[in-house]
């Protein structure tokens, strides 16, 4: 069911309810959160029944009323379930049948919280077996540039719903399971595509493909593939899980030439499990110009330009990052990192303090916007947290399949949550 509250915790919003369901002590049997931020509600008591939506904007009860003599009326007095299509219109089951408020999106479009762009139909062609893997909003034109399973680069215009696929090249020798595009990044004119063990570059002037060769450490019978991506200025930065691989790599894309950086382990930070495969996740290049990656297993490392290397720091708790892992990171407008694991965690990247701000047993992709909105996709779940307002709470989309996550930001601050064969863009604002 698009958009259903599973939980919501702010002790600042309490809405007290009035009229029919304050009346003879009801239940509340249903409630459904709409893409205008309308909260449904259904309810019944000793002496009444009731339907309505509470609009928080006006801060009020706006009933539905039931009228056995207008044939356009709401079937019953209350429903017991309710659907919301992409389109806004929403379904509503009753004891006496349906009941259909068409496009109640346009009440307010411009108070819509989030959009579903479905591209099962489109761009997969109705197969279940394939999906999305990454999206970049082109700063030139604000359209999509998107991978996807099927082993095809994508360029989809979200204002007019037109696409244009690119098949990727296959690379030679590749085991099965390894040839799957991953991550993407735009460079003047040019896309930079990344399968586990490989990397290409499309030129988006002769539309053509070329195989940029790894460094060699990657190539001679190493057991490893790229986990994680960053285009910095000139530069690609490509981090690798593997056996004994304690490196780093960067690709120059003026001189066209590798550069490998090690990661060095002080005493305090050394792996607590050696013989697990090395794995740098995410990285983050903070407001400061440090850049910093996350390894699974092992903790946050910084880049020493005096070392021309990755140096693992000794954070002031003595965490075990062997059992928690971290996901993705984050920083928001005071320096404070936040990292993704099985809980919520902030890190101060001065002092090397690192607390737990919030328990939550699930870990994916973060991304923050202007407002300090801390924001995390994992499986089917869209998690919003603001420390500072004390607001916590989760929107759930039914369009989870066993696939990865992603958060993209965009240009007009609203933020994309990539899922296997759709794309949900969120207004932070709202």
């Amino acid at each position: 069911m698009f958009g259903t509250i599973h939980n919501y915790i702010n002790p600042q919003k309490l809405f007290k309810l009035t009229g029919k369901f304050a009346t003879a002590s009801p239940q509340i049997n249903q409630l459904f959160f709409d893409q205008n931020q309308n909260i449904w509600l259904s309810g019944f008591g000793n002496t009444m029944v009731a339907a309505g939506y509470i609009d928080l904007k006006k801060n009020q009860i706006m009933y539905i009323d039931h009228d056995e003599s207008a044939k356009d009326s709401f079937s019953s007095g209350n429903f017991y379930d309710v659907f919301q299509e992409k389109n806004g219109t929403l379904w509503f089951a009753t004891e006496n049948g349906l009941s259909i408020i068409e496009g109640h999106s346009v009440i307010d479009p411009k108070n819509k919280l989030y959009d579903i762009y479905d591209f099962s139909k489109t761009i997969f062609k109705e197969r279940k077996d394939i999906g999305l893997m990454d999206l970049v909003e082109d700063p030139k034109d604000s359209t999509w540039w998107m991978l996807h399973s099927g082993n095809r680069l994508v360029n989809y215009n979200p204002a007019s719903n037109q696409y244009t696929q690119y098949g990727i090249p296959s690379s030679k020798g590749v085991q099965e399971g390894y040839n799957t595009p991953s991550f993407l990044h735009l460079y003047q004119e040019r896309v930079l595509v990344f399968k586990p063990t490989s990397f290409f570059i499309f030129d988006r002037t002769t539309q053509k493909f070329s195989e940029i060769p790894l460094p060699p450490l990657l190539t001679d019978g190493a057991r490893c593939s790229i986990t994680h991506t960053r285009l910095i200025e000139d530069m690609v930065w490509v981090f690798v899980k593997g056996a004994n691989i304690y490196s780093t790599f960067s690709y120059n894309l003026k001189n066209k030439t590798w550069k490998t950086y090690p990661i060095l382990f002080s005493k305090g930070t050394e792996l607590k499990e050696p013989s697990m495969f090395f794995a740098p996740t995410c990285s983050l290049l903070s407001s400061t110009g440090e850049f910093w990656i996350a390894i699974s297993g092992g903790g946050l490392a910084k880049f020493s330009s005096q070392k021309q290397a990755f140096v693992v720091v000794k954070t002031k708790q003595a965490l075990d990052f062997s059992k928690t892992g971290i996901t993705d990171i984050v920083e928001d407008k005071n320096g404070m990192f936040w990292l993704a694991n099985f809980n919520w965690m902030k890190f101060n990247p001065k002092t090397y303090d690192c607390q737990t701000v919030l328990e939550i047993d699930s870990f994916g992709a973060l991304a923050i916007d202007e407002s300090q909105n801390l924001c995390m996709a994992a499986l089917d779940e869209v998690r919003f947290f603001n420390e500072a307002k004390k607001e916590n709470y989760v929107l759930i989309f039914d369009i989870y399949d066993a696939w990865l996550n992603r958060l993209i930001k965009l240009k007009n601050k609203k933020i994309v949550s990539l899922y296997k064969q759709a794309a949900v863009v969120i207004d932070f604002k709202k």
